[in-house]
C-alpha cells in the first residue's frame, strides 16, 4: 500500500520490521520457494501450487480448464492450455518481490553499483536513489549522483531496515524478463510492454503501473479496500471466536453423550432382563402343561399294555389248567380290557396330536429402519393332528350307532331321482 509523507520519516520514527510470516506459502506454512503469482496475487511456491492444481483436477473431465486459488477460491486459468496440469504452475510470473524482500529478510549487505562498475564490488552501499533505483556509496554520491541527478532525493539506508527493505530489485515478469510496468484492468493482472502486446492488445482498460496507482490513489481504493479488509478480519475474527467455543465444548457433549449411551445401554438391559424373565417363565409353564398332559396319557397306554400282557399270560395258563371258574374271570377281564382300549381310542381320536413348543419372534427386530416396539418376541404351542394307525379303529359294525334318517342325493350324472 502507499505511504504518505517523506522517506525520510522513517529514520526519525524507526518502524519494526517486516513479519517473515507475509513470505511464507498458504499451502505448506514454509517460506516461499520459487514464487508464483497467480492473477488473483495471492502467491504459492511452484512445487506446492502443481501438487494443488492436480489434486483439485484429479477426478474431473480432462477438458478442464481452470482451477480456483487455494486461498480466495477465484476461478483462475493457466496462461497456456495446450499444456499438461502439472505445468501450470510454473507458467505463472514468477514474484521477484518476495525473491527480493526475502534477501533482505537475509540481512544480505547492499553494494555499491558505480563501485562494482569500476571492479570494486563490495564497497557497502550508504544512500539510495528513489527515481533510479540504485545504490551508492558515500564517494560515489558526491562525485557522480550529485554531479548529474541534482534534484533526486537520497534515503540513508544505514540506519533503518525499513528502508532497506524499500530497496529492492525492479520487479520483472517472469515470462519474458522485462519490468512489470503495465496493468490491465481488464483481467487484474500485471504485465511487461510484451504481455500486454502479445495478450492483452484488445483490452480496453490497460494503464501503466503508475497511472493505476495514482488512480487507485485519487479515488481512495485502498482506503476502502483497508476499511472492508478490517471489517473482513473482524468478521472472521468472530467467526474464529466462535468455532473456539464450540471446539471447547465438544469434548463436553462427547463426554455426555457416552455418558447417556452407557446410562441408556442399561435401562434397556435391565428391560430386555425383565422381559426374558416373563418369557422364560411363560415357555417353562408351557412345557410343563404339555408334558403332564403327554405324561397322563402316557402312563394311561403304559398300564393297559401291562394289564392286556398280564392278561394274555394267565389266559393261556388257564386254558392248560382247563379251570371253568378261572376261564371265565379271565375272560370277563379281557373283555373289560378291551372295553378300556375302547374309550381310550375314542379319547385319542379328539386328542392324538403332535405339540411343538416354540419361540418365534419378528426378523424386523435386528432391523433399524422400521419403528416397532421392543419385544422379545413370544412363545408359541404348534398342535398338529395325528391319524391313528387303522388297527386302532373300531369296526363300524362295533361301534354303537343308530338311524337317525334316510335321504337322497342327486348328482349331476343321475337320469332321475
Amino acid at each position: 500500500m502507499a505511504e504518505g509523507g517523506s522517506p525520510h520519516d522513517s529514520l526519525d520514527n524507526p518502524k519494526p520490521a517486516m513479519d517473515t510470516h507475509l513470505l511464507d506459502c498458504p499451502i505448506c506454512l514454509e517460506q516461499l520457494h520459487q514464487p508464483k503469482s497467480l492473477p488473483c496475487l495471492h502467491s504459492f511456491c511452484q512445487e506446492c501450487l502443481s501438487t494443488f492444481i492436480t489434486k483439485d483436477l484429479s477426478g474431473k473431465m480432462a477438458a478442464a480448464t481452470s482451477f480456483p486459488c487455494p486461498v480466495c477460491r477465484k476461478i483462475t486459468q493457466p496462461v497456456n492450455l495446450s499444456e499438461g496440469k502439472e505445468k501450470w504452475a510454473q507458467q505463472f510470473p514468477t514474484n521477484d518481490l518476495i525473491n527480493s524482500l526475502e534477501k533482505v529478510t537475509m540481512d544480505e549487505p547492499r553494494y555499491c553499483k558505480p563501485c562494482e562498475k569500476k571492479g570494486k564490488s563490495g564497497t557497502p552501499a550508504k544512500v539510495w536513489c528513489q527515481a533510479y533505483n540504485v545504490l551508492f556509496c558515500e564517494t560515489c554520491k558526491d562525485e557522480y549522483h550529485d554531479l548529474i541527478h541534482e534534484d533526486c532525493e537520497t534515503v540513508d539506508i544505514s540506519k533503518d531496515v525499513t528502508m532497506q527493505q524499500k530497496v529492492t530489485q525492479v520487479v520483472r515478469c517472469g515470462k519474458h524478463a522485462e519490468k512489470m510496468d503495465y496493468y490491465c484492468e481488464d483481467h487484474e493482472i500485471l504485465g511487461c510492454s510484451r504481455c500486454i502486446t502479445i495478450d492483452h492488445r484488445r483490452c480496453d482498460e490497460v494503464t501503466t503501473t503508475q497511472e493505476y496507482c495514482d488512480k487507485l490513489k485519487r479515488e481512495s481504493c485502498l482506503d476502502h479496500l483497508k476499511t472492508s479488509l478490517q471489517k473482513t478480519t473482524d468478521a472472521i475474527e468472530f467467526l474464529i471466536k466462535e468455532f473456539g467455543e464450540q471446539l471447547k465444548t465438544m469434548p463436553e457433549d462427547l463426554d455426555t453423550g457416552f455418558k447417556s449411551i452407557v446410562d441408556l445401554r442399561q435401562k434397556v438391559d435391565a428391560r430386555l432382563d425383565a422381559m426374558q424373565e416373563k418369557i422364560t417363565d411363560e415357555l417353562t409353564a408351557i412345557y410343563k402343561t404339555e408334558k403332564e398332559n403327554l405324561d397322563l396319557t402316557l402312563q394311561k397306554c403304559e398300564r393297559l399294555t401291562s394289564s392286556i400282557q398280564i392278561t394274555i399270560k394267565t389266559s393261556a395258563t388257564v386254558i392248560q389248567r382247563n379251570a371253568s371258574v378261572d376261564t371265565i374271570l379271565v375272560y370277563q377281564r379281557g373283555m373289560a380290557e378291551l372295553r378300556s382300549y375302547r374309550d381310550l381310542v375314542t379319547e385319542l381320536r379328539k386328542s392324538f396330536i403332535a405339540v411343538r413348543i416354540k419361540h418365534s419372534f419378528d426378523p424386523a427386530l435386528l432391523k433399524t429402519n422400521k419403528n416397532i416396539p421392543l419385544t422379545l418376541g413370544k412363545v408359541t404351542v404348534q398342535k398338529e393332528r395325528r391319524i391313528l394307525p387303522g388297527h386302532l379303529f373300531t369296526p363300524l359294525a362295533e361301534c354303537r350307532v343308530k338311524e337317525v334318517a334316510k335321504f337322497n342325493i342327486n348328482s349331476s350324472s343321475d337320469s332321475s331321482d
